[in-house]
């Protein structure tokens, strides 16, 4: 059970306001299972805010080594939420050296992804094909 704006922002999809890195590393592992809401009443003293019951079911496609991997991406790429990923990504240093602008600019262009693209515009399975593209999964 947790609170229903960490259920919001656990299940949020690409392009929304509760998108953050929490949810591309959970929809990364596991798919989202049932929900329940529990009103603020069921509890006696009732709290300020209400409650869900979350199941999550681990992805038969879940590869412990990639989620490793891109978890660090995802952070740094999410760290400045309003900054465009080439710009918070240039520079980032990967297995002892920096990445390159073009190697970002790249990576972006082979994903299709506009050069101005922000981190909460790409969907968790964008991210691997980015660390793939990037060298941050071999």
């Amino acid at each position: 059970m947790v609170q229903r704006e960490l259920a919001e922002r656990l299940f949020a999809a690409p392009r929304t306001k509760a998108y953050a890195a929490v949810s591309v590393l959970l929809q990364l592992a596991c798919q989202p299972g049932q929900t329940r809401l529990v009103p603020r009443n069921a509890f006696s003293p009732a709290p300020k805010v209400d409650s869900v019951f979350v199941t999550f079911r681990r992805r038969a496609d879940w590869s412990e080594h990639e989620w490793a991997a891109v978890a660090p991406l995802v952070r740094l790429a999410f760290a400045q939420r309003r900054k465009m990923l080439l710009n918070s990504l240039s520079g980032a240093a990967h297995a002892g050296r920096a990445l390159a602008r073009d190697d970002v600019r790249r990576a972006l262009t082979a994903l299709q992804v506009p050069e101005t693209a922000r981190p909460e515009e790409l969907t968790p399975q964008q991210f691997i094909a980015l660390a793939r593209h990037l060298g941050w999964i071999s």
